[in-house]
């Protein structure tokens, strides 16, 4: 089923399910993307309690329309660094890939002569050299 969907859609449609959760960035090891684990929690903007959220069509949401502790149906979504075992109840892992694109950049490097110091002229040679950077 999962190829039929990715032939439709025409790219890949891996959920990456075993990515380890305690690790940023990784390398999902069924499709080879470098992927982003991030961890959000969803608070009430009045009472600023947080509220038990789903993720739907990649969007955050509140699970309940409205605060248990204030009413309100305001909301905001916070982004956790460090995920501790209280907020592991409210929080919501959200999967992005990460594009990878090689960028080309200019060294420049002196190079040293063989000659006594008060007579040789210093020569600055261009390396061309490849850097990857993450976007």
């Amino acid at each position: 089923m999962n190829n039929f969907l990715s032939f439709l859609i025409g790219h890949n449609f891996c959920k990456h399910p075993k990515l380890n959760l305690n690790i940023k960035f990784q390398y999902c090891a069924d499709c080879g993307e470098l992927v982003e684990l991030s961890w959000y929690v969803v608070r009430c903007r009045c009472c600023d309690v947080k509220r038990e959220a789903k993720l739907k069509f990649g969007e955050i949401f509140p699970v309940d329309n409205f605060c248990t502790n204030c009413g309100s149906e305001e909301f905001y979504v916070q982004k956790i660094e460090d995920l501790k075992f209280y907020d592991i109840h409210h929080a919501v892992l959200f999967k992005e890939t990460v594009n990878i694109c090689a960028k080309r950049r200019y060294t420049q490097v002196w190079a040293d002569s063989c000659e006594p110091a008060h007579t040789y002229v210093l020569k600055l040679l261009p390396m061309l050299t490849e850097h990857k950077s993450v976007s």
